[in-house]
C-alpha cells in the first residue's frame, strides 16, 4: 500500500515539475520567444530643394541622413551583405558620381572621376564590382568599377543608348536596356561586356528588366500589346509570356526572394494601385484601395512586409504592409515628398 501511495505521490511531482517548466518555461535559457528580426530601409526624400538619402529602422525609431543635405542625391543601392550603399551624388557641376558609404556612416568614398556623369550604381553578388551608367559624348554607357582598386572599364559603346544594368544571380551575366536598334530593347552580356545579344527582338518598347532569384526567368514590360504590360520570358529570351493581359498599364514589377510571387503596381483601377500574382500570372490579388495611389513597391527580405511609397493627398510617404497582420503603416508621416524605399538585404 505504501508502495503505491508514494508512486501516485512522484507522479504527482512530476506532473507539478512539468507544469512549472511550461508556465516558466519563457525564462529558462533557449527557451525565450524569437524577437521578430527588423530590417532597416534607405530611401529618397526632398531636402531643402534637394533630393537625399536617409536610413530608417523599419519601426522607424532610427533615422539617419547619410548624403550631404545641399546636394542632390540619388539612385541608392544596397551591397548584398547590407554594410554599404552605393549612389550618385552631385557635384559643383552639376554632373553626378559614384559615391559609397557605409551604413554606419564609418567610412565614405568617391569612386568616379569629377568630370563625369555617372547614375544607377549596382553591385555585384560578389560585391566585388559596381556597374553603373556614365554619360558620355551625350549618350549613356555602361562601366564597371573594381572596389579594391578603383579601376574602370567601359562595357558598352556606340552612338546609342544603354543602360539600367542588372546583374544575374551568379554574377556572370549583366542584363541591360539599349536603343541600337531604334527603340529600347532588353540586352544581355557577359559581366565583362563580350557577348552582347537583344532578347526582345521587336519594334515596341521593352524594359525594366529583372532576373527571378534562380536566374532562369526575366520579367520585364513591353509595348507590344499596345499598353505597358508585365512580361516574363527565359534567361535566353524564348518563350515570352503576357503576364497581366489589361488595358490598364503596369509597372514597378519586382519577384518575392522565393521567387513564387511578383509585385507591381497597375492603373486598372484608374489609380496606381498594388497588386501581386503567382510567377504564371495566377491568383491575382489587390492588396491597397483603389483611391490610395501607390509606387515602388518592394519585398522585405523575408518576404513578410512590403515597403512602398503612397501618395496621402499631399505628398508622398513610405508605408509598411505587414502581410501577415494585415496592418498598413505609414512609416514616414513627413511633410516632404520621400520615395523608393529600399530594404537592407540583410
Amino acid at each position: 500500500m505504501m508502495d503505491k501511495l508514494e508512486g501516485i505521490s512522484m507522479q504527482k511531482n512530476l506532473i507539478g515539475i512539468l507544469i512549472f517548466i511550461i508556465i516558466t518555461g519563457l525564462a529558462l535559457p533557449g527557451c525565450k520567444p524569437e524577437k521578430t528580426k527588423q530590417y532597416r530601409l534607405i530611401f529618397t526624400t526632398l531636402l531643402e530643394d534637394n533630393q537625399g538619402i536617409h536610413l530608417t529602422t523599419e519601426d522607424g525609431a532610427h533615422r539617419y541622413v547619410l548624403t550631404p543635405r545641399n546636394k542632390w542625391s540619388v539612385t541608392p543601392a544596397w551591397s548584398h551583405d547590407g554594410s554599404t550603399i552605393a549612389y550618385a551624388l552631385e557635384n559643383e557641376n552639376g554632373d553626378f558620381n559614384i559615391w559609397t558609404t557605409k551604413a554606419d556612416q564609418s567610412a565614405t568614398r568617391r569612386l568616379t572621376r569629377s568630370d563625369l556623369n555617372c547614375t544607377n550604381p549596382t553591385w555585384s553578388p560578389d560585391e566585388k564590382r559596381l556597374a553603373y551608367v556614365a554619360t558620355i559624348n551625350e549618350k549613356s554607357q555602361l562601366w564597371v568599377v573594381d572596389i579594391s582598386n578603383n579601376q574602370h572599364t567601359a562595357l558598352t559603346s556606340g552612338d546609342f543608348d544603354n543602360s539600367n544594368p542588372v546583374w544575374s544571380p551568379d554574377g556572370k551575366q549583366i542584363l541591360f536596356i539599349s536603343n541600337r536598334d531604334d527603340n529600347p530593347e532588353i540586352y544581355i552580356m557577359d559581366a565583362d561586356g563580350a557577348n552582347q545579344i537583344n532578347l526582345t527582338n521587336n519594334g515596341n518598347n521593352d524594359d525594366s528588366p529583372c532576373w527571378s532569384p534562380d536566374g532562369s526567368k526575366i520579367l520585364f514590360r513591353s509595348e507590344r500589346d499596345g499598353n505597358q504590360e508585365i512580361y516574363i520570358m527565359n534567361s535566353d529570351g524564348s518563350d515570352p509570356r503576357n503576364l497581366t493581359n489589361d488595358p490598364g498599364n503596369e509597372s514597378d514589377m519586382v519577384w518575392s526572394h522565393d521567387g513564387t510571387r511578383i509585385l507591381f503596381v497597375s492603373i486598372r483601377d484608374k489609380s496606381e494601385s498594388l497588386y501581386s500574382m503567382k510567377a504564371d500570372g495566377s491568383d491575382l490579388t489587390r492588396l491597397t484601395a483603389p483611391d490610395f495611389q501607390v509606387r515602388w513597391p518592394e519585398w522585405s527580405p523575408d518576404d513578410k512586409k512590403i515597403a512602398f511609397a503612397g501618395f496621402t493627398g499631399t505628398n508622398w510617404d513610405i508605408f509598411i504592409m505587414d502581410m501577415q497582420k494585415k496592418k498598413l503603416t505609414n512609416l514616414t508621416n513627413s511633410p516632404v515628398n520621400e520615395f523608393q524605399p529600399l530594404w537592407s538585404p540583410q
